[in-house]
């Protein structure tokens, strides 16, 4: 293959759509001209409610469970009742895992350790 044709492919390859899908919480893959690429599973955060840790936390739990349309509220609380431990974990423990419990567990979290 000549020269040309390799720049003409590159050329393609660079200005190709790229495609995001997620399947789950964490598992992200790319689609780059029907070739697909992996990138390494992000796991949830663990919250032990050390006031420090909070934004980051936050930050990243919002990013794969909270922002995502995906999820149901009860899914989303499911994972936040067992991304959290210690006294996090006792602050949303009396909530029941439904739907309209994700909400207000949240706002009981970002309550006590926000700033």
């Amino acid at each position: 293959m000549g020269k040309a044709a390799l720049l003409d492919r590159l050329h393609a390859l660079s200005t190709a759509p790229i495609s995001r899908r997620s399947s789950e919480a964490g598992d992200t893959s790319f689609n780059i001209s029907g070739r697909h690429k992996s990138l390494p599973k992000i796991n949830l955060p663990t919250f032990h409610g050390r006031y420090q840790d909070w934004a980051p936390f936050c930050d990243l739990f919002q990013s794969l469970i909270g922002s995502n349309d995906d999820l149901t509220p009860v899914e989303k609380l499911h994972h936040l009742k067992t991304s959290v431990c210690g006294q996090a974990a006792k602050l949303i423990s009396s909530l029941a895992t439904t739907d309209e419990n994700y909400e207000r567990a949240w706002s009981k979290l970002k309550a006590r350790y926000e700033c």
